[in-house]
């Protein structure tokens, strides 16, 4: 965060504290609820621009760096609303001055900070390790991990990238997509069409194995074809790797020359009165391929659910439909295949329920703790004189969770000395307890 910002920050946190704390004082009298009121709505204003700013001069301002400018913002804008309904104000004059404070916070707060937050992480944590997945299984010559990689960078550029667009910020949306979309969509590319030919060279490879030669000639006709297309477009660099794999299946077919493809007989069934011929042996493996690959896909993840939160479960549950529908659809075997491995690739992107019980920080009163140099778990905090500490209640104590969907128990054995903050991840199998020891300085 650059000097300018510090400084704006600095000074509305001070306004904002300064009238906070008059409000305290007066409380319930009209020219204190509306400073209040003020106060908060400059606090909401300036908030997006922590991460605004920075955009302008090329920075994106970490996640991690709006967590206590969020949480203050999230504290303040409750006590003010708890001030406005508890106030001697008219029903109306209430109804009106929180309707306004809502939406403020909708606009600067839901649609900016959280949503710029969200859009961060996603990228950092989801987007760009895929994406250095992929380039390092591409320089270690791993075919198999490239693959895997890309139909995973896939499935978050089709179905999740929405989310970087749905904040508010033009210059830090644009240096966000920059920054980790274009160069997910450019490798996405150009891979596209040797990861293609990868799977269709072990899709030729297969079915030779298997006796169905004339099928794997086919395929390979296929392979050929889209390695000319990828050489006229000058993408050869993944297709080097390639190589030794394509040739091993083209010099299958000039050392052992293409069967010629026999013609069933279509016998119908009883006398042969009936209308309908009996399936051809073509016609029966897609339906075997078919029943087989929707009862793998009905099964998978399945001992798994306890894994997954409802919502989650459900969108495993939705996508499992989708997909079932689109291998009815399939029109060979080798198609069924791909469709099985896209569905469980899509699968494999639900998030299953978070074992994180860590916390990024601890702040009261908007003052940051300092962590323990010899143990994470113990945090320290000195507040200045004129605090109480017998006064501080849980609402004080801002604490920032590492994972949004982990549990806290905030609780003091000894009013307000020493605070015990207990985090249970998601899962519920891991659980962290911090401590928070709280001092005054003297004057």
């Amino acid at each position: 965060m650059n000097n300018r910002i510090v400084k704006e920050t600095v000074a509305a946190a001070l306004i904002i504290s300064s009238i906070f704390s008059f409000t305290t004082i007066t409380y319930g009298k009209e020219p204190t609820i509306q400073q209040s009121i003020d106060a908060v709505k400059l606090e909401m204003k300036r908030a997006p621009l922590n991460y605004v700013n920075p955009a302008l001069e090329s920075d994106l301002e970490p996640s991690k760096d709006l967590y206590p400018i969020l949480n203050n913002v999230k504290k303040h804008y409750k006590e003010v609303k708890q001030q406005i309904q508890s106030s001697k104000l008219s029903t109306k004059v209430k109804k009106e001055k929180i309707k306004e404070l809502d939406s403020l916070y909708e606009e600067k707060i839901a649609k900016g900070v959280i949503a710029y937050i969200d859009a961060y992480n996603y990228a950092v944590k989801y987007l760009d390790p895929i994406l250095k997945e992929m380039l390092a299984a591409h320089t270690a010559g791993d075919l198999k991990g490239v693959e895997k990689a890309y139909h995973k960078l896939s499935y978050q550029l089709d179905s999740r990238t929405s989310i970087l667009y749905r904040f508010t910020g033009k210059a830090p949306r644009d240096l966000l997509l920059e920054r980790y979309k274009k160069p997910s969509d450019v490798k996405r590319d150009e891979l596209r069409i040797p990861v293609t030919v990868y799977m269709k060279n072990n899709e030729v490879l297969r079915l030779w194995n298997e006796g169905k030669k004339e099928e794997a000639k086919k395929i390979m006709d296929e392979v050929l074809a889209l390695i000319e297309k990828a050489s006229e477009n000058g993408n050869t660099d993944f297709l080097n790797l390639l190589s030794k794999e394509v040739r091993e299946a083209v010099a299958l077919f000039s050392t052992n020359p293409t069967p010629t493809p026999q013609v069933p007989n279509n016998p119908s069934v009883g006398n042969g009165n009936n209308e309908a011929p009996s399936e051809n042996p073509t016609e029966q493996r897609l339906r075997i391929a078919k029943s087989n690959a929707i009862a793998e896909l009905e099964n998978y993840k399945k001992a798994n659910k306890d894994n997954y939160s409802l919502t989650n479960w459900t969108t495993v549950l939705s996508k499992k439909t989708s997909w079932t529908n689109t291998i009815k659809s399939a029109t060979s075997p080798s198609i069924v295949a791909q469709i099985l491995s896209d569905a469980k690739a899509a699968i494999d992107q639900v998030a299953v329920k978070s074992n994180v019980s860590s916390i990024n920080g601890i702040s009261v009163k908007g003052i940051i703790a300092e962590v323990d140099k010899t143990n994470t778990t113990i945090y320290r905090l000195a507040l200045s004189a004129g605090n109480v500490l017998a006064d501080l209640t849980v609402s004080d104590i801002a604490t920032t969770l590492t994972s949004l969907d982990a549990n806290i128990k905030t609780t003091t054995p000894d009013k307000g000395n020493t605070w015990e903050i207990e985090v249970t991840s998601e899962d519920g199998k891991s659980i962290t307890l911090y401590t928070l020891k709280i001092t005054i300085t003297p004057q």
